[in-house]
């Protein structure tokens, strides 16, 4: 079984680039059209030039830094930090536009939040545990 939208894997740099060989050589004839603009290999800092070797006239991005899958972030703990406090910056200013509709509607601001920023919340509290430890003063003050 293949999903080929958000699909991921991990392995050596041949690994990749043999999926993509394959990608480009069956996936037209099962309908599967792929956008290589749209796909990233994120490799460690030491593996960064063979990578972009091995991609080279893919269009397929390389990087070191980061990338974010179903909106969850991974690579180095910079990049994880710095998408992360912007996820939180976000949902504060989300929190406190509810907290100023509850005045007037608290049903709605309550199911807004129960439907919606709530599995937000959820999603990236079960991904990744130990870094919301370090964000969760910003909670304090909304």
């Amino acid at each position: 079984l293949w999903y080929a939208d958000n699909a991921t894997g991990m392995g050596s740099l041949k690994g990749p680039r043999s999926w993509w060989y394959e990608i480009n050589l069956l996936g037209g004839s099962y309908g599967y059209l792929h956008n290589a603009v749209k796909s990233t290999l994120l490799v460690r800092t030491v593996c960064y030039d063979e990578a972009c070797k091995l991609c080279r006239g893919t269009n397929v991005s390389v990087t070191s830094e980061g990338v974010v899958v179903l909106g969850c972030p991974f690579g180095s703990s910079s990049y994880v930090k710095t998408v992360i406090s912007k996820k939180i910056d976000a949902w504060c200013k989300k929190l406190k536009v509810l907290a100023d509709i509850a005045v007037s509607q608290p049903q709605s601001a309550y199911s807004a939040f129960t439907r919606g920023l709530f599995g937000e919340w959820t999603y990236l509290f079960r991904t990744h545990v130990q870094l919301m430890r370090v964000f969760y003063n910003p909670w304090r003050t909304v």
